[in-house]
């Protein structure tokens, strides 16, 4: 349905079930996150060209956005303030993720930041001028697990937050046997609704509500 002439199937086959019951979380988890690595192998196993995944990538990711907007709910208990950054890798070909994770941190009465950025030096700016509890990195790639050590490491050096957490997620972590710790991580989010729960158990212990965001 997303890669098919209607722009319009992939969205009214999403609201059918919305309308059925199923709420966003069942959205997220079970429909979009499945059809984004379908695309994914679909396109390494070259059974659609560039063209396809990419319109199929972009439709999955207004149809996150329209659920993001036109339906809230509460899934996750409320808890204080904390803020987060999430944002792709730099060479992440699509951020298909990064919306579906930041939508989960949001219903869990998270500040969420989403970065958009193209080079280490965009993230590690971000990171030294704001205040963040947590880093989620999404990672899509191979080529980005290379450098990905020395990206974590220039982050915690530049972050204001000096006992900041760094979450890695991304498909390529269901296809691949890594660990958090060798690339200076504090843990692997395979699933977007145990991404906060993961966050929050990292956390300091004594944390307290930090002063005023910049």
């Amino acid at each position: 349905l997303c890669i098919t002439q209607d722009l319009k199937a992939s969205q009214a086959f999403v609201e059918h079930f919305l309308d059925s019951g199923f709420n966003t979380e069942d959205i997220f988890l079970e429909l979009i996150a499945p059809a984004a690595r379908y695309f994914g192998s679909l396109w390494d196993d070259d059974q659609i060209n560039f063209l396809q995944a990419n319109i199929g990538f972009v439709r999955l990711h207004v149809i996150a956005n329209a659920i993001k907007f036109s339906h809230k709910e509460g899934l996750f208990f409320k808890g204080k303030a904390n803020r987060v950054m999430i944002a792709s890798a730099p060479g992440s070909l699509h951020l298909l993720g990064t919306t579906s994770v930041s939508e989960f941190f949001r219903m869990a009465e998270w500040q969420v930041v989403v970065k958009l950025s193209n080079s280490a030096n965009e993230l590690s700016q971000a990171v030294s001028n704001s205040w963040f509890d947590v880093i989620g990195l999404s990672i899509s790639i191979d080529e980005q697990l290379t450098n990905l050590p020395d990206l974590i490491t220039e982050l915690k050096r530049v972050s204001i937050n000096p006992r900041i957490v760094v979450l890695l997620g991304g498909a390529i972590f269901t296809l691949k046997e890594l660990r958090a710790k060798d690339f200076g991580a504090g843990d692997i989010c395979i699933n977007a609704k145990h991404a906060v729960g993961i966050a929050e158990s990292l956390l300091p212990k004594d944390l307290n509500q930090q002063g005023s965001y910049q």
